[in-house]
């Protein structure tokens, strides 16, 4: 839904490639090879991050490639079996993964943590050029926490 309006189809489902992902997602928890983990089912790839950032009170910076796709599609797509998870063991995970042979899914590096802001940077190769949203972590938080009681009120 976007402006308040609801077009499309909802995106395919496969249960089995997510039971598939949701195993490895769990094994990856178990060997704690990942320190967080949240799927992007609501909201796509910006709220994910958004929200993982909110809970564990760290900023972050994320960058996404239009190949193919919208800025909306990059950062808000609710596509199937999409998480995002934080790791300093990166060439572990990559193995674990690799060992699963789930060769229908990708997995890609896309940023960092740290620092007391959210930074969103969307890069176009066409035009060889990168938009950098930077939204500091206290604002991020003061809106998402005044959102319910600013909607009882009205």
């Amino acid at each position: 839904e976007i402006l308040g309006r609801e077009d499309g189809a909802p995106p395919s489902v496969n249960l089995e490639a997510e039971r598939q992902l949701g195993t490895l997602i769990r094994t990856l928890i178990d060997k704690n090879l990942v320190t967080a983990v949240h799927d992007c089912s609501d909201g796509g790839l910006a709220v994910t991050l958004a929200e993982m950032a909110l809970a564990h009170n760290v900023g972050f910076q994320a960058i996404q490639q239009l190949v193919g796709r919208s800025t909306g599609e990059a950062w808000f797509g609710e596509g199937q079996a999409r998480y995002v998870a934080a790791t300093s063991r990166h060439d572990e995970l990559f193995e674990e993964v690799q060992k699963a042979g789930l060769h229908q899914f990708s997995i890609q590096s896309f940023g960092s943590v740290g620092g007391d802001f959210a930074e969103f940077k969307t890069w176009d190769k066409r035009w060889d050029q990168a938009d950098v949203c930077q939204i500091p972590l206290a604002d991020l938080r003061a809106a998402h926490e005044r959102f319910f009681p600013q909607l009882m009120d009205a």
